[in-house]
């Protein structure tokens, strides 16, 4: 098991204060609500009710790579605007 899924049966099957006590069968992504039998990898947070998996990461890694795309190659516009 990789650190993810040590990561994810720790926190799934420890006493949280924040929530009652889930097995890691009973995860769901807190994003898409699929639960672990649907996705190939889910990463448990701080409590067992905040998770993700691996297809939401992708999309989250997608959207993040399409704000950081270059600027069209005039640049930005001047801290004024449009030049006269």
């Amino acid at each position: 098991m990789g650190r993810a899924g040590a990561r994810l049966k720790h926190t799934a099957m420890s006493d949280e204060p924040h929530g009652p006590r889930r097995s890691a069968d009973s995860i769901r992504c807190s994003f898409c609500g699929k639960p672990r039998s649907e996705v190939a990898s889910i990463v448990a947070g701080p409590t067992p009710a905040i998770a993700i998996c691996n297809e939401c990461v992708e999309l989250c890694a997608e959207i993040i790579a399409e704000q950081r795309a270059p600027l069209p190659p005039d640049g930005p516009l001047p801290p004024g605007g449009l030049a006269a």
